[in-house]
């Protein structure tokens, strides 16, 4: 199901945005996943608003800053740090090079199914690979210009990253499909730059937001332009299980994970200092960014259910693949769980609700021990 032909796409008129909140809805509970009502009526009563929002909010304007203040994940849960707007300890020479360079930061921030092999070959986890590796090509092209990234190619990404496709006895790291997914979102990002007659992320973020400058257009531009990279789409069940069984009929999944979230962090970076630009009318309707972090701690405090077989493939770290019923059962029950607790408090958006769950809750020590499902054949997270 890595073929972008074989993903669904909203109809057009929709926001993309409501598209996620009503196809995970339509979904709803399913044999592999589901959510506990119950339990969210109990949490959410419970839930500390105003610290939920201080939090939420602090971490949307400055993006990882828990993992780039803690590499070890441990620290505060109250507030992260404030180290900068995307916490690279970079200098923009504008606010459009930062821009494309937000872009660029999560169109490339997935590799959490590689954990393990990162930590023994690379020496540290996905976050901190990714970080370096970005790092590695504002260096070499601040303006992340079409012309750079279309001219990726493994080795170079390879270099950029750290990541070593050998071991010390010449045998695989299993860090190959990394190291190709990153090279083929980094390709694509240049290719659609320019056939768009861009010169660089930046311009083409400025161009998107002067033909309608809300949040629902971005996030259908960044689907849109760069499927490999932010169509975080499925059928589900998925199409290989419907032509073996046409009795079951396949529904369409929006999640749209890494789209959103690039749109929410310029949203809250820069709203205040460019708000005709970033100041979406429509911000507070991101949804969660669902990876298998907030999965993890909507598992960990009761909320989303699991049938014990998907619960013990995840405690037994066998790999969910991507599009298969587990995964993206368990990541639509999250925004379910997660929208159903905002409705119950309604002076916490979505976004801001998941950016805590993924942060205050799901990268302190206590959380970090729950097991998180790992997929591998995935761009998303």
């Amino acid at each position: 199901q890595t073929a972008m032909a074989s993903r669904p796409v909203p109809n057009e008129g929709a926001s993309y945005m409501s598209r996620v909140r009503s196809s995970c809805a339509a979904l709803g509970a399913t044999p592999e996943a589901w959510v506990d009502e119950a339990a969210v009526h109990a949490y959410a009563k419970a839930l500390d608003v105003a610290a939920v929002t201080a939090y939420g909010e602090a971490l949307a304007a400055t993006a990882n800053a828990f993992e780039a203040s803690n590499g070890d994940g441990t620290g505060s849960s109250t507030a992260p740090a404030a180290v900068g707007p995307t916490n690279f300890g970079l200098t923009f020479a504008s606010a459009k090079q930062e821009a494309g360079f937000i872009l660029l930061a999560h169109a490339l921030d997935f590799g959490s199914g590689f954990r393990k092999e990162l930590h023994a070959h690379a020496g540290q986890g996905a976050w901190n690979t990714i970080k370096i590796g970005l790092t590695a090509m504002f260096e070499a092209c601040p303006e992340s210009t079409a012309e750079f990234l279309a001219g990726a190619r493994v080795d170079t990404v390879c270099g950029w990253f750290g990541l070593p496709l050998k071991d010390a006895s010449g045998g695989p790291t299993g860090l190959e499909l990394l190291a190709e997914h990153l090279t083929r979102c980094t390709c694509e990002l240049g290719e659609q730059v320019k056939a768009k007659g861009h010169a660089n992320l930046g311009d083409f973020v400025y161009a998107e937001l002067d033909t309608a400058a809300t949040a629902a257009q971005l996030v259908r531009a960044l689907v849109n332009t760069f499927p490999n990279t932010f169509n975080d789409a499925y059928w589900f069940p998925p199409l290989a299980d419907t032509q073996a069984e046409p009795e079951h009929k396949s529904v369409p999944v929006f999640l749209f994970k890494k789209a959103q979230l690039v749109v929410g962090e310029l949203h809250h970076r820069f709203r205040k200092q460019l708000p005709a630009l970033f100041d979406f009318p429509d911000g507070n309707e991101l949804t969660a960014y669902v990876d298998n972090v907030i999965v993890a701690a909507l598992r960990k405090v009761g909320i989303l259910k699991t049938s014990a077989a998907v619960a013990k493939a995840i405690e037994d770290r066998v790999p969910l693949a991507s599009g298969s019923r587990a995964e993206v059962a368990l990541r639509a029950n999250a925004i379910n769980a997660v929208e159903l607790v905002v409705s119950q408090q309604p002076r916490v958006c979505a976004a801001v609700f998941g950016n805590w769950l993924w942060g205050a809750l799901g990268k302190t020590p206590e959380f970090r021990k729950f097991e998180r499902h790992a997929t591998k054949d995935t761009a998303f997270y």
